[in-house]
């Protein structure tokens, strides 16, 4: 009989950075628990979140918990150069990760509560 192993256990997918602090990564992997007990992929979230994360320790100093609208302002208009889908897709992953953590009670505050999603990109019409 397989022993019943938490889903920290069985998911080894790697960590997003060795640089996160301890309060960082624990709120990361209860956010990536909650996309694997979804059955969501794993691969484009924590790619976006890894690079909003680096983003907001080299450019802006603070951390997941002292994030605040402006400096998530700041981050999109970084993603100016890539396609208006994907700067929705990559925005709405981290929009999702602070309204899973303050839903959870693990933040106080939630900076994209006040903030829009950037307009989608419009596919080509088929005819």
């Amino acid at each position: 009989m397989t022993p019943n192993l938490r889903i920290r256990e069985r998911n080894q997918r790697g960590s997003l950075s060795a640089r996160l602090s301890r309060r960082e990564r624990r709120l990361l992997f209860l956010y990536e628990d909650e996309l694997v007990r979804r059955g969501a992929r794993l691969a484009r979230p924590l790619l976006a979140l890894a690079a909003f994360l680096a983003w907001l320790r080299t450019r802006r100093r603070v951390t997941l918990g002292q994030a605040w609208p402006q400096d998530l302002l700041a981050y999109r208009r970084t993603l100016g150069r890539l396609s208006p889908r994907r700067k929705a897709a990559r925005f709405g992953t981290v929009r999702e990760l602070f309204r899973f953590l303050y839903c959870r009670g693990l933040l106080r505050h939630d900076p994209c509560a006040v903030l829009e999603l950037p307009p989608r990109g419009r596919g080509a019409r088929h005819v």
